[in-house]
């Protein structure tokens, strides 16, 4: 799709039941105009957390979804957006994260509360709470999602949530941030990408990149691709007749 890069002012992308597996980041990354991107439907495993930089919405809804990624190497340390876009994600599996998104994405400054505004926290926070009908982090009390709670807890202010204030752990009588000594289980060695340390004192060496991604086309086929279009109003629509009339907006 490096039509795309012929395309900067494209606003609207719709690209849902195409048996998509995969959003190249090389095929957006110009599109600094981009309002909403809808890959629902899909055959997608993993979100992208690049796609916080879409300014209005992200249609993730009815994939096949379990996890974050960064398969690209994306450093959104410099993002200082004031908006967010508002993901859905209804439909999929419930999403497992931990404390590694910070270093995966080179937003460990978010777990200190410096810089600019939690982007990252703020994202994931939307996704898991669209995904799971049960409240936040409510998933398996694992103190490998330490640095991310307390993150949440310092910024509850944007969420409109009191679920934090006193969240303790089923079977314990204490807060959850006391449960966890306050530190975080997660294996930051072996997280791919590595872009930033949490504590200093962490081993390893930074930055570490995932390896070159080799990745089948990011569609399945271009057979099944009966209409393409760019309408006047920036809008790409490359539909998948044999189920796009099926998909309810």
């Amino acid at each position: 799709m490096t039509w795309f890069n012929q395309m900067p002012l494209l606003e609207h992308i719709y690209l849902s039941s195409n048996d998509l597996t995969d959003l190249l980041y090389d095929t957006f990354n110009h599109l600094s105009h981009l309002r909403n991107l809808d890959v629902a439907r899909n055959s997608l495993r993993t979100i992208e957390l690049w796609t916080v930089q879409i300014e209005d919405t992200v249609n993730y809804q009815f994939n096949r979804i379990d996890r974050f990624s960064n398969k690209y190497n994306v450093d959104l340390s410099q993002i200082q957006s004031e908006t967010i876009p508002e993901f859905y994600t209804y439909g999929n599996l419930r999403i497992q994260f931990d404390d590694t998104i910070f270093a995966m994405y080179n937003r460990c400054a978010e777990v200190h509360n410096s810089g600019n505004r939690p982007i990252l926290t703020l994202s994931v926070l939307l996704i898991i709470e669209d995904t799971n009908d049960e409240q936040p982090f409510y998933q398996s009390c694992s103190c490998d999602q330490y640095y991310f709670y307390r993150t949440a807890f310092a910024i509850r202010e944007y969420l409109n949530n009191s679920s934090f204030d006193h969240w303790i752990c089923p079977g314990h009588s204490i807060p959850f941030i006391q449960h966890c000594n306050n530190r975080s289980s997660a294996n930051f060695i072996d997280v791919l990408p590595r872009l930033c340390k949490i504590d200093e004192s962490e081993p390893g060496e930074i930055p570490v990149f995932v390896s070159e991604p080799q990745f089948v086309s990011i569609l399945k086929s271009y057979v099944l691709l009966k209409n393409m279009f760019v309408s006047d109003d920036h809008t790409f629509n490359w539909v998948n007749d044999t189920n796009y009339n099926n998909y309810d907006r």
